[in-house]
């Protein structure tokens, strides 16, 4: 069911099975071509609820609007406005909620089989799949175009995935399923491929590590003085910066690892742990790095105690990074602070060239 013009419902850890939203024309076809039945409108709109709480919800949301023909001048609406016109729709029945059934007689698809073991196996696991001290994405064939920050992942060849699932599943050991589920996954890895060839399973992708660039020279040294004149020349100002990690606490204690913020100009340094995590539990590290000035350009690293050096951005500008964290800078980093479940993370993949969304004080 999942196809253009739908709006996927569930996410990698619903057990209540797949469920989309569409045009009423889109659903009237869809009853006909797969196996599924339709939502109660409270359910649909309860579930369109839970979906908005969730990172990168908007942009989803906008594309449905757009596909279903429901508004034209998208442009001219805020994101709280969007989801009251979807809102309306459910409410109309002019969007539908649809619930994948398995019908007898009709067996699932091996698309359908594949995600509901990505999803089982995130469960357990999160988002990540922590190896070696590197990070991994199982997905479907299909999904793979739709992987968010794909521009951060490359694809893992097949014997790399076999070493990784199977050495995940040794660490799982038999206490829990996790080990029979990588153990299917594996079975269920696609053959090496390449353009035009297509994948024919899953795909295993693995993060890219970030460099930064060579710093340019731009000349002598600046004196003591100069350095004095600029500084009160440009008024400058300090402020806070949110910054989501992608690496498990675990993983992060276990290898020792330390977060390192550090200016352009060398003038600040700021490393923290995951003691410093803001919301202890999570598959996330968040972190709060306070004191920045606002004209210069900040790099992050991750320091591990066996000598592991992984570079998450490297020379970007305070404005950049803040405005897609989500913190303003005033210098009350209290009054900023925003919520850990819709902070949309600083990284390499969206604070390069990203327009930040616009916050309409809703929660989406």
């Amino acid at each position: 069911m999942f196809r253009h013009g739908v709006l996927q419902l569930t996410h990698f850890w619903d057990e209540e099975g797949e469920s989309v939203l569409a045009s009423s024309f889109v659903a009237w076809r869809l009853h006909r071509e797969e196996a599924c039945e339709d939502l109660p409108v409270d359910e649909t709109l309860r579930r369109f609820e839970r979906l908005k709480r969730q990172p990168m919800s908007s942009w989803k949301i906008r594309q449905f609007v757009s596909d279903s023909g429901l508004r034209a001048n998208l442009w001219e609406m805020n994101d709280l406005e969007v989801a009251n016109l979807v809102r309306l729709a459910i409410e109309r029945r002019s969007a539908c909620g649809l619930r994948e059934i398995d019908k007898a007689g009709k067996p699932v698809s091996a698309t359908t089989e594949q995600r509901r073991l990505v999803r089982k196996i995130e469960k357990q696991t999160g988002v990540h799949l922590n190896f070696s001290g590197r990070q991994y994405k199982l997905v479907v064939d299909v999904d793979l175009g739709q992987v968010p920050g794909r521009n951060s992942y490359e694809v893992a060849g097949r014997d790399e995935a076999l070493r990784v699932l199977d050495g995940l599943a040794k660490e799982a050991g038999t206490a829990g399923d996790l080990g029979a589920l990588l153990v299917q996954a594996s079975a269920k890895l696609t053959q090496d491929w390449r353009p035009p060839r297509q994948p024919d399973g899953l795909i295993l992708l693995r993060r890219i590590r970030q460099l930064s660039a060579p710093v340019k020279d731009t000349g002598p040294a600046i004196t003591p003085s100069q350095m004095k004149a600029m500084i009160e020349a440009a008024n400058r100002e300090k402020g806070p910066l949110w910054v989501r990690i992608d690496m498990a606490p675990k993983h992060a204690q276990q290898v020792g690892a330390t977060f390192v913020l550090r200016s352009s100009d060398q003038s600040i340094a700021i490393a923290q742990t995951v003691r410093d995590d803001m919301k202890p539990g999570s598959e996330t590290i968040d972190l709060l790095y306070e004191g920045l000035w606002k004209d210069l350009s900040y790099s992050l690293r991750i320091e591990e105690a066996g000598g592991v050096t992984e570079i998450i951005f490297a020379n970007a500008p305070y404005s950049q990074l803040a405005s897609l964290a989500g913190a303003t800078g005033d210098g009350d980093s209290s009054a900023n602070e925003p919520d850990i479940e819709e902070m949309e993370a600083v990284r390499p993949s969206n604070w390069a060239g990203m327009r930040p969304l616009k916050n309409d004080g809703e929660d989406a």
